[in-house]
């Protein structure tokens, strides 16, 4: 599969997340691990950010 970039695009990263329980997911932005990751690496480069959350049925 190929990419598409676009220089003027708003969000030009996508960081997909798949956790085993709903549950998992505030103690996983909560964690100090993630909050220093993303400030030092991700952040940096991308300054605004949408978050989805949602459930696949049948996996």
């Amino acid at each position: 599969m190929q990419g598409i970039f676009v220089n003027s695009a708003q969000y030009r990263y996508c960081w997909r997340v798949r956790f085993a329980a709903p549950e998992v997911i505030n103690s996983y932005h909560e964690h100090p691990d993630y909050a220093a990751f993303t400030n030092r690496r991700f952040r940096p480069v991308a300054d605004r950010e949408i978050s989805i959350d949602y459930t696949m049925e049948g996996l």
